[in-house]
């Protein structure tokens, strides 16, 4: 928000995208690895975490795909709009976690 209002636009780097791209390949390798061992073992935790990864890769395709953007076209705003994807797609999870944290609450009260 401060960038937004202040005016100071990201600048893209071969770094910056080098590390958004490394963050696209392993991500997907770490969920399919988490379910795989949390099922195996039937390890709750682990299985949630995996989920976590998942979320991770999602953000760092919207990531690479805005530094690629600007990189290559140099249109800054697009870090903006892949922030505003960023932040709908993590508080759309966070509210499906919160009702569905609610309703396991409320049938384990109901027992």
């Amino acid at each position: 928000m401060y960038s937004y209002l202040s005016g100071i636009q990201a600048e893209a780097s071969p770094l910056g995208i080098a590390v958004a791209f490394a963050a696209v390949v392993i991500m997907p390798l770490l969920w399919y690895e988490k379910k795989r061992i949390g099922h195996a073992t039937n390890c709750l935790p682990l299985t949630i975490d995996a989920i976590e990864s998942v979320t991770c890769f999602l953000m760092s395709v919207a990531l690479l795909a805005s530094l690629l953007i600007n990189y290559l076209w140099k249109i800054a705003w697009v870090d903006y709009a892949a922030t505003v994807a960023i932040l709908t797609f993590v508080g759309k999870e966070a509210l499906e976690s919160v009702s569905e944290m609610r309703e396991a609450k409320s049938s384990s009260t109901e027992r």
